[in-house]
């Protein structure tokens, strides 16, 4: 009886240690694909960056130059001028402009997850089609989450707090769960181009229109249709209007209402920014039809019209409506509101003239250049109506530097 009792104990000893053995030998094995998934993603987008280095190089550089212009140009704004003005007025700019970007950068993340969980050219696609095992792919999903998200979060959280708006302990993990939470609302909601239900309704209703009115019409129905990231943008661009009517009610300086204006001007040329890196991935069609670079500018140029006038004037008839309605009216409020809507116009007129002159299919590129040459010229119009000479003068030489790029993007 004991020499079959430790028989039995001794088997069941073995069987256990047998069993458990290649629970670990599969998840060693789990965490060793996962890693080398991991490993062959860096060294695909490394490779990319090698086979086009110089490009690369001078596109880091312009952006890094430009970007820090800009960030010098704004830091003194904020922490000279409007400090100067009042220490809370620029505490309550610093933790708006905080939020807009921590709201902006979680988009930015939920959709690029989206891409790469499902788009069709992603990497998981391709390595679930190679043959890789759930259990891998979802480690490897959680692993380039959690390097995605940090290294978006953690630039964009440092600048808010060092250069923005301090925030205490509890603020900052507050704000991390509210842009976590956002960035999964994005994932959730957003789909990709493959599976993007498209609108029955046609973008073009008629046939005979001509060749550039029916390019603008279509560009225009994608941006208000269709692109999801045109549509936030346009939303908020409009949403910059009711503060610049806040202003006037308030009794706010003016620099309040250009501001805002300006930075609904600054919405819309990014959202004809995401557009156009959005069409460039289907140019081959229409350069096949023999649409020529000076029509695609022209039809840019119309786009960015419609959309600066139509949103500039209501900027403008944001701040003019309360002073009618409050009897102040004058001709200085008038002028005033010129302005405020020239503030939103002048961005959207610089833009198409920008587009190719360093890389059209990068977006933040882009937006970065264009906000960069609409600000000068947006303060030179703010302190004197002739600066508006300035306009067709940098237009014109803009159109020459970039003169056929449509066919080299």
């Amino acid at each position: 009886m004991y020499f079959f009792l430790r028989t039995l104990i001794f088997c069941a000893s073995d069987s256990f240690e047998t069993a458990a053995n290649p629970i670990t030998k599969y998840q060693e094995e789990v965490m060793k694909r996962y890693i080398l998934l991991y490993t062959i993603s860096i060294k695909a987008t490394m490779h990319k960056i090698k086979h086009d280095l110089m490009r690369e190089i001078v596109v880091a550089i312009c952006s890094l130059v430009i970007f820090s212009l800009f960030f010098y140009i704004f830091e003194d704004f904020l922490n000279v001028e409007v400090k100067q003005i009042s220490l809370k007025m620029r505490n309550s700019f610093g933790l708006w402009l905080s939020w807009i970007g921590c709201i902006l950068i979680a988009i930015m993340l939920g959709r690029k997850l989206k891409f790469e969980k499902d788009g069709e050219q992603s990497f998981i696609k391709f390595a679930k089609f190679l043959g890789e095992s759930p259990s891998t792919l979802n480690s490897f999903w959680k692993l380039r989450i959690l390097s995605v998200s940090l290294l978006l979060f953690i630039p964009t959280l440092s600048i808010a707090h060092f250069y923005l708006y301090p925030f205490g302990s509890i603020n900052l993990l507050l704000t991390l769960a509210v842009m976590t939470l956002l960035a999964f609302i994005v994932f959730k909601i957003s789909k990709t181009e493959e599976t993007l239900a498209l609108n029955k309704k046609n973008l073009l209703t008629s046939g005979n229109l001509p060749a550039i009115k029916s390019m603008t019409h279509w560009r225009l129905g994608l941006m208000v249709k269709r692109n999801r990231l045109t549509q936030i943008c346009l939303l908020t661009s409009i949403a910059f209007c009711a503060l610049v009517s806040l202003s006037a009610i308030k009794n706010a300086p003016l620099f309040v209402a250009i501001l805002a204006a300006f930075m609904a001007g600054t919405l819309l040329i990014t959202a004809l920014s995401f557009q156009l890196a959005e069409d460039l991935k289907y140019s081959w069609v229409e350069k096949n039809l023999g649409v020529s670079h000076e029509a695609y500018i022209m039809t840019l140029s119309k786009v960015a019209r419609i959309l600066g006038a139509t949103v500039g004037s209501l900027c403008g008839l944001s701040w003019l409506i309360p002073a009618v309605l409050s009897q102040t009216i004058n001709f200085s409020i008038i002028q005033e509101s010129i302005k405020i809507g020239l503030m939103v116009l002048t961005p959207t007129l610089l833009f198409p003239h920008l587009a190719f002159q360093i890389d059209a299919r990068k977006p933040v590129v882009q937006i970065i250049a264009a906000l960069i040459v609409s600000l000068f010229i947006c303060t030179a119009i703010f302190v004197h109506w002739l600066s508006l000479l300035l306009i067709p003068i940098a237009i014109y030489y803009m159109e020459q530097s970039q003169h056929g790029h449509f066919y080299r993007s």
